[in-house]
């Protein structure tokens, strides 16, 4: 099962971290580390409806309400809302 760091609302997968340091984009920032069950819950599958991902208090993924009155021409937060 693959393990990722969260940070910044972004799930790095560990086991490409070479790859990401290499290339200078590897977090400097302390993340959480999360598991793949997580990782998919979050990243991978829909979200519910009137939700978007968003880091939670804990640090963790978490999904928060969309407010209608924030929305602007079709994103929210930078994401696509279909």
């Amino acid at each position: 099962m693959m393990k990722y760091l969260y940070v910044n609302n972004l799930a790095y997968p560990y086991e490409l971290q070479s790859l990401y340091v290499e290339k200078g984009e590897w977090p400097e920032e302390k993340g959480v580390d999360i598991d793949e069950v997580i990782f998919r819950e979050y990243f991978y599958d829909t979200p519910p409806e009137g939700k978007y991902r968003c880091v939670g208090e804990d640090g963790l993924p978490a999904w928060a309400p969309i407010q209608e009155n924030d929305m602007k021409e079709g994103s929210y937060h930078g994401y696509a809302i279909t």
